[in-house]
C-alpha cells in the first residue's frame, strides 16, 4: 500500500525536519541528511520522486517555525508539525481519489 506508506514516511521526515530545526541544524545538513535517510531505503520511482518533494516542502516548512527554549516546547513543536504533514497526505490523497471517481 503505497500511499499509507507515503504518509508515514512523510511524518518521519516532517519529525526529523523539525527536530534538526529545533536542534538549530542548517537547513542544508537537514535536507543531505533526509536524502541520506531515502536513498539507503528501496523505494520505486515514483515514491522517491514524491519523497524528494516531501522533504523540500518539510525543511522549507519546519525552518519557518522559531527554535524553542523550553524543551517541551520543541516536542509539542515536533509532534505537531509531523501530525500535520500526516494528516495533509492523507488529505491530499483522499482529495485526489474523490477527484479520479467523478
Amino acid at each position: 500500500m503505497i500511499a499509507k506508506n507515503l504518509c508515514q514516511l512523510s511524518e518521519k521526515i516532517a519529525a526529523s525536519a523539525q527536530k534538526s530545526r529545533q536542534d538549530n541544524i542548517s537547513p542544508s545538513q537537514t535536507t543531505s541528511n533526509l536524502f541520506k535517510f531515502i536513498d539507503n531505503k528501496k523505494h520505486s520511482n515514483f515514491e522517491k520522486e514524491s519523497l524528494s518533494r516531501i522533504i523540500f516542502v518539510s525543511v522549507t516548512e519546519a525552518y519557518k517555525y522559531p527554535i524553542y527554549e523550553d524543551v517541551s516546547m520543541q516536542q509539542k513543536a515536533i509532534s505537531f508539525f509531523s501530525e500535520d504533514a500526516y494528516t495533509s497526505c492523507i488529505n491530499a490523497l483522499n482529495a485526489e481519489l474523490i477527484k479520479q471517481k467523478y
